[in-house]
């Protein structure tokens, strides 16, 4: 037959034979559809927003949002990075407006979250410590202080998935407690609980975000 010398037919043993589909066509072909701006997803891809890296790598994160909320030990797999972008996803899911800085010119802080309560536009700061062992002491709690006060943002996050030492916990002035709140992975898995449950329409409603954001911190 026509393509039997280049072996382009699959004869089986039952059923009629199919036409084969070489590695490098098909991936030919899926690379002028990324090109194009085509997808399968539900939603098409036009023109104006074609297939990034980034746009792949924000749905990736929203899926280890996922998995951290399911299994909270997953967290300190992470790379230190990895967390600052999930938290974005997380943050805007739960209806923040979201800026993550870049890591190397982060002015002190990692993520800027923005929401209105009463007419009020309020910016909150969030300052992210994914370390092995050691735990954030009073330097930088103090320099995350005056990075929220200097920015004139309404509060401050200063999260550590390894903890506080106890000095910095007994130790802060209430002037400094109320500018600036202190979260541990505890936090970090609620807050990707509250993204799936706000996913699946579980939502507490009148649920202010300021107050989901300082629930469970110091």
């Amino acid at each position: 037959m026509k393509f039997d010398d280049d072996e382009r037919i699959l004869w089986r043993p039952r059923g009629a034979p199919r036409l084969k589909r070489f590695y490098t066509e098909v991936l030919a072909a899926a690379l002028s559809r990324i090109r194009e701006g085509v997808t399968d997803a539900v939603v098409p891809v036009g023109p104006a927003l074609r297939i990034s890296v980034e746009l792949i790598l924000r749905e990736a994160m929203r899926d280890v949002a996922r998995r951290v909320a399911l299994f909270p030990t997953e967290l300190f797999s992470l790379e230190w990075r990895d967390l600052e972008r999930i938290l974005r996803e997380v943050f805007e899911g739960l209806g923040f407006g979201t800026e993550l800085t870049r890591s190397s010119q982060d002015g002190g802080f990692d993520l800027a979250l923005s929401c209105r309560v009463d007419e009020r536009e309020l910016t909150y700061l969030v300052e992210v410590k994914h370390w092995k062992t050691s735990k954030p002491g009073r330097r930088i709690y103090s320099d995350f202080v005056d990075v929220v006060v200097s920015n004139g943002a309404s509060k401050g996050l200063l999260i550590s998935t390894s903890g506080f030492g106890s000095k910095l916990l007994h130790g802060r002035v209430e002037v400094d407690r109320q500018l600036v709140r202190l979260g541990a992975a505890d936090k970090v898995v609620e807050l990707c609980q509250l993204y799936v449950r706000k996913e699946f329409g579980l939502w507490e409603q009148g649920l202010m975000l300021p107050t989901l954001l300082w629930n469970g911190t110091n």
